[in-house]
């Protein structure tokens, strides 16, 4: 079985406030885009369980992988056995959800492999023991998530936009360290209605209106404070004529384009200028 993880990128992110159990209460709505990385899982006898990951070197105990896989086998009863190969494209550390993506994925892979039978509210609860944003990637698509994340409500499919994400290259965030220095609570003037009417319309103007505002993004001023050099990035998203915005706890900064050519072109500028940079789609 061969199938893709998708990343995502946050259309708007609030923190409202530090829960008992130590993760944040956030109000966030996710899409999922193009950019992907690979799985590939080949069944054996035994009940060992190896991950090798192409594209990047991810620790076996840092690996959500790994951590799904071991979930999912004690429904099991550590009765068999499973490969992974996980083909890296999406960057780890870039607020895209790469990992998180990966996790849900092998969740949904082996319950149906091993025909476990799992109900969807089983498979969230897996996914959220795993990290907040990996029950997001069991729905995929257009989702508004509440709680510490786990609370998914699906919302319209986002009409087809181009993407284009970049990052200083080598520049990674942690998303813990981000979160603990964002003061929760703090007055945003954003609420998300506009939006979830937009997309409920189909309202490709009313969602490109929705993009313009400053500080849809709770955690931007804390990460572009400690990461200076991405106001110099978001600058030459602007100068582009493109609205920049930080995905999740950043540092990769992505915009909608009208179509996928000119994420390309703009994918490529970026480049030329030193950044990494990727073209796709919303999914």
């Amino acid at each position: 079985m061969l199938i893709k993880a998708y990343a995502k990128i946050n259309l708007g992110l609030k923190v409202l406030f530090k829960r008992d159990d130590g993760y944040h209460e956030i109000e966030t709505v996710m899409q999922e885009i193009g950019l992907c990385d690979y799985l590939k899982f080949e069944e054996f006898t035994g009940d060992c369980i190896e991950v090798e990951c192409i594209g990047m070197d991810i620790p076996s105990g840092e690996n959500l992988v790994y951590k799904a896989a071991q979930e999912l086998s004690v429904w099991n009863n550590n009765t068999a056995g499973v490969k992974i190969y996980l083909y890296k494209n999406i960057p780890a550390g870039a607020g895209l959800g790469g990992g998180s993506s990966d996790a849900a994925a092998t969740i949904l892979a082996l319950n149906d492999i091993w025909k476990l039978g799992l109900t969807q509210n089983q498979l969230v609860q897996i996914a959220a023991n795993l990290g907040a944003d990996v029950p997001f990637f069991l729905y995929g698509g257009t989702a508004l998530a509440r709680g510490k994340g786990e609370q998914i409500i699906e919302l319209p499919a986002m009409p087809f936009w181009g993407v284009v994400l970049a990052k200083p290259p080598e520049l990674f965030t942690s998303t813990g360290k981000i979160y603990a220095r964002v003061t929760p609570g703090a007055s945003y003037s954003f609420n998300y209605d506009p939006l979830l009417v937009s997309l409920k319309g189909g309202d490709r103007k009313g969602i490109w209106e929705w993009m313009k505002q400053n500080n849809l993004n709770m955690l931007e001023e804390v990460v572009l404070r400690d990461y200076p050099e991405l106001n110099v990035l978001k600058e030459f998203f602007m100068q582009m004529g493109l609205i920049p915005i930080l995905s999740g706890s950043g540092p990769t900064v992505f915009a909608f384009t009208r179509t996928y050519q000119e994420a390309m072109e703009s994918a490529r500028c970026l480049e030329n200028k030193g950044y990494d940079a990727w073209a796709c789609w919303t999914n």
